[in-house]
């Protein structure tokens, strides 16, 4: 496989096995869906205490991941 595919590929696979996750979970009411188990995770549904805590970590997980993205420059290999 080319290299520069390998990265697309991946995203692709992982958006579409989402996708069909969580159309099942929807549809059949039978598994929870990915906003249902973040909630739960952070303490917003049902509503918890530590609900504060987790928001702010995970903004501030958002937040350098954002960051990184944003400002990431690859080295450079030298040429001999």
């Amino acid at each position: 496989m080319n290299k520069r595919l390998i990265w697309p590929a991946w995203i692709a696979a992982s958006a579409a096995s989402f996708a069909v996750l969580e159309t099942i979970a929807y549809r059949t009411e039978r598994f929870p869906t990915l906003s249902r188990v973040l909630a739960g995770w952070l303490g917003t549904y049902p509503p918890s205490s530590r609900r504060d805590a987790a928001l702010v970590a995970f903004g501030a997980a958002w937040l350098a991941l954002t960051v990184h993205l944003a400002t990431y420059r690859p080295r450079t290999k030298e040429r001999r």
